[in-house]
């Protein structure tokens, strides 16, 4: 303990030094793009090349970029520029100029990812417009199914960070998420939006810094972050406005409370609709079109004017420089000349953030030897980044998305909307102690423990009738939990006809360590595949967590054995926890989470779902089939206006060949007594029409939007007739159906949480034209051309979220670097002999030399646990 404790000052001490030094040598100072084809792929790759070197030509004369990199150039370029240094990419870039191996770096960008991305990116999306309605037990399965696919994503991000090719896509991915601040646990467990800025980063990164900003204030997981689904005309929101200039753009001191609220008014109208797969929406009613004074300018701006009006600021581009030079260059040091010079070459780029990016790799100060080991590594950095700098993947590589959390990098989960501070942040003295914990137990956990999980992971077998899968998570204290997998012959859980073994859960969460797992979207899950010898029938599956301990220092949160239930798989059929129930002496409050094994019991689970693909839905010929109904909006009833309209929501509407995944139907009442049926195009996802709209539909002034009014009598307006006569014959069949299944959608959203918070008071005002629309129905053609109670409400479970959970529960352990995982420390020095020839292992893995460990060490594990460790 002296030892560290002595280390950790002179590490201090060193920073302090290298701070001095500065006086003396230094002078003071989208919606997500589209999947590019491969032709695009490999145009893109050409322009890229012809560019590197063009910028290598001019840079000739530049002797500092002419210089060949040693191995420890090496390793300071690829762990500035990515995540650590694989030995095998050291070798690579060993021997090259700088200037050459700058362009290596550039060059080897990609938009694309190593590895398939989880299932649920590319899937039917869940139903966030409508899951208000839902009651409590099925809000809570949403939520909880909105965390495992946020753990699932950042584990695929953990996995892609480890295995990539191109760790220089992913650190910058890494920048611009700590730059463009959303957090998943401040925007109602909309994990898509936070996957597709992920994606958005990917892909726009690299390339202008004007197109990347105008992509992010139309980006979901912003607008709703800083709240600008809310910003409308007559009461408009700042937050988007105040954080683009003072984090994303300019910095503070360079616009007045005026301009905020200025530019708060050119974003208004700016949101999201979630029906629609998401996408961004201009709203139009809610836009201010008066005009706005932004920076001496004078005019009718919105969103994009208002990015372009900010990026005419000189004080952009430094600010933007000034934050790439401490990621990339020095958190420490600042060079005002170089800086400005950078940001000028930025700014006459149009803002090229590939410009930016050489600019800052080839300034002199970045090769400048007093440079090394003045930025902190980050969680990221020391976790991910030593599994590619060794690479040795440890056995519980499921819980390193704790570890950054426990370390104070919770991806996704910034601490605010300024993001990770960095810099000394992450080293102070208990985050030392954690750092030198990872450190010093990284070894402790890899090697065979990674064969196992590999022959554990059940690829290949998953899914066989003589096999059961069990989907879990585990909190470790002192020892993981120990369970077993039971069959009841029949229901009430009395006669077992079948156990297993006692088990014993890999992979958990060491509470002792970490303490406790914060959120389900943490939880690090695991599969185990049992041989299943039963031929007999069973009607109940349990499992069985058996060895309950508790507590460390302070109580649970020092240290809590915990056992998680996702699912259980027997050949095609899948039991899931949260529709079974939970026998312990701490039940929880909601059923939805008797999965959830906080002390000594067991979860039965009775109801399987099908994965047979041979089951086909036999929806009824003529028939309005869908999964839920629920109210929409209801506004106050004014006899007065001329137009009063309520919104009734169908989740999953199918009608004999139109499938749709989500509409709204609206029924308006105009003031000369004209009742109609409105079909929008934005509230319907796929089209409402499937594209194929009467040509007498009304285009809005935007010519994206088309609606259609359908009357309940057919009088009234001459217009409205045309819709419906112009439609098909099987789209007149569904607007039938549609009108003659009002009074079932009616009986249906009083059954919801939407009527009872608003529909039920507002009702009243309704009730004349309602009870209108119920007598006269009946003559109407609507009814006569449709059969008797058209509206068949079947709640369906989701047969592709259960495979979803099927191809998520496979996952495979990374290869560090794209390489086979070395077993024993000793294999270290194997792997990178041909850099050890000319350089010491010390050089390859520490940015100065250390301060505990001898500069000769050649033991990585002694190596990596140096005080210095924590620099590059």
């Amino acid at each position: 303990m002296y030892i560290f404790f002595r280390a950790f000052t002179l590490i201090l001490l060193t920073l302090t030094l290298l701070s001095c030094q500065k006086n003396k040598s230094f002078d003071q100072g989208f919606s997500p793009r589209e999947k590019t084809t491969e032709t695009e792929r490999k145009n893109a790759s050409n322009r890229s090349v012809t560019w590197n070197r063009r910028q290598e030509e001019i840079e000739a004369d530049k002797r500092h970029l002419q210089i060949k990199l040693d191995a420890g150039d090496a390793r300071h370029l690829l762990e500035r520029s990515g995540i650590g240094a694989h030995p095998s990419e050291i070798a690579a870039l060993t021997g090259m100029t700088r200037s050459q191996a700058i362009s290596k770096i550039i060059s080897e960008f990609s938009d694309t990812t190593s590895l398939p991305l989880p299932s649920f990116i590319n899937s039917t999306l869940a139903p966030y417009w409508i899951r208000y309605d839902f009651d409590e037990n099925k809000r809570e399965a949403f939520r909880m199914s909105r965390d495992r696919e946020m753990s699932e994503y950042r584990l695929w991000w953990i996995r892609e960070m480890v295995q990539t090719p191109s760790p220089q896509t992913e650190r910058m991915v890494l920048f611009w998420h700590n730059h463009f601040v959303s957090a998943y646990s401040s925007i109602q467990q909309q994990s898509i939006a936070i996957a597709r800025q992920n994606m958005m980063f990917r892909s726009l990164g690299m390339t202008n810094f004007r197109t990347l900003t105008k992509n992010i204030i139309r980006d979901p997981a912003m607008l709703n972050y800083l709240d600008n689904d809310r910003n409308e005309k007559e009461k408009p929101n700042e937050n988007l406005g105040r954080e683009l200039m003072e984090l994303f753009t300019l910095g503070e001191g360079n616009y007045d409370e005026k301009t905020v609220k200025e530019a708060a008014r050119a974003l208004t109208g700016y949101s999201v609709n979630l029906l629609k797969d998401f996408s961004f929406e201009l709203r139009k009613w809610r836009q201010d079109v008066g005009i706005k004074n932004l920076f001496g300018r004078t005019g009718n701006f919105n969103g994009d004017n208002l990015v372009d009006i900010i990026l005419e600021q000189p004080a952009t581009a430094e600010f933007i420089t000034r934050k790439f030079w401490r990621k990339f260059v020095s958190e420490t040091f600042s060079k005002k000349a170089e800086i400005s010079a950078i940001a000028d070459k930025f700014r006459a780029s149009d803002y090229d953030l590939k410009t930016l990016y050489r600019a800052i790799f080839t300034t002199p100060s970045f090769w400048d030897p007093r440079i090394r080991g003045t930025i902190v590594k980050s969680p990221v950095d020391m976790i991910i980044g030593t599994v590619r700098s060794t690479g040795f993947l440890p056995a519980d590589w499921t819980s390193i998305p704790s570890k950054l959390e426990k370390l104070g990098q919770h991806l996704f989960e910034p601490p605010n909307v300024a993001g990770w501070p960095g810099g000394s942040r992450w080293i102070t003295p208990s985050g030392l102690l954690s750092r030198r914990d990872a450190m010093m137990r990284f070894f402790n956990t890899q090697g065979d423990g990674v064969r196992s999980m590999m022959q554990m992971s059940g690829s290949g077998v998953m899914g066989q009738e003589n096999k059961i899968t069990v989907r879990y998570g585990a909190e470790n204290f002192q020892g993981p939990p120990k369970f077993l997998v039971k069959l009841y012959k029949e229901k009430g859980a009395r006669k077992i006809v079948w156990r297993s073994d006692i088990l014993t859960a890999i992979g958990g969460h060491d509470t002792e360590l970490n303490g406790r797992i914060k959120g389900d979207a943490s939880i690090p899950w695991q599969t185990m595949i049992l041989d299943f010898d039963y031929q007999g029938k069973f009607k109940e599956v349990a499992v069985e967590f058996i060895n309950d301990h508790c507590c460390g220092p302070g109580g649970s949160q020092g240290g809590d054995r915990n056992f998680f239930v996702d699912w259980v798989r027997m050949g095609d059929k899948v039991y899931l926890a949260s529709k079974g129930h939970q026998r312990s002496n701490c039940p929880p409050k909601k059923s939805s989470r008797s999965g959830r094994l906080n002390c000594r019991g067991d979860v039965i689970m009775s109801e399987p779902i099908s994965l047979s693909t041979n089951v086909k839905p036999k929806n009824p010929k003529n028939h309005l089939v869908v999964e839920h109904v629920a109210l929409d909006w209801l506004n106050k009833f004014d006899p007065d206006k001329n137009w009063q309209d309520f919104s009734i929501s169908l989740l999953n509407p199918s009608f004999n060949k139109i499938r749709l995944q989500g509409m709204k139907a609206q029924f308006v009442r105009r003031g000369d007594g004209d009742i109609h049926l409105t079909i929008d195009s934005r509230h319907c996802h796929p089209d409402c029409l499937e594209d194929n709209w009467p040509n007498s539909a009304q285009l809005k002034k935007n010519r994206s939007t088309r609606l259609i009014n359908i009357s309940l009598t057919g009088e009234y307006r001459r217009r409205h007739e045309m819709h419906y006569q112009e439609l098909t014959i099987e789209q007149t069949a569904f607007v039938n159906a549609i009108w003659a299944s009002f009074p079932q959608l009616l009986q249906e959203i009083k059954k919801g949480r939407r009527w009872r918070r608003n529909g039920n008071k507002r009702y009243p005002g309704w009730k004349e034209t309602i009870d209108y629309i119920l007598r006269t129905l009946p003559e109407t053609r609507h009814v006569k051309n449709s059969v008797e109670k058209p509206l068949i409400v079947l709640p369906t479970a989701s047969r592709q979220g259960m495979m979803m959970m099927m191809a998520s529960a496979q996952t495979k352990p990374p290869n560090p670097a794209g390489k086979q995982p070395i077993v024993t420390s000793s294999q270290w020095n194997i792997l990178a002999n041909p850099i050890l020839k000319s350089s010491k292992p010390s050089q390859v893995l520490l940015a100065l030399a250390p301060v505990v460990a001898s500069p000769d060490e050649r033991a990585i594990s002694k190596l990596i646990n140096d005080p210095v460790f924590n620099l590059k």
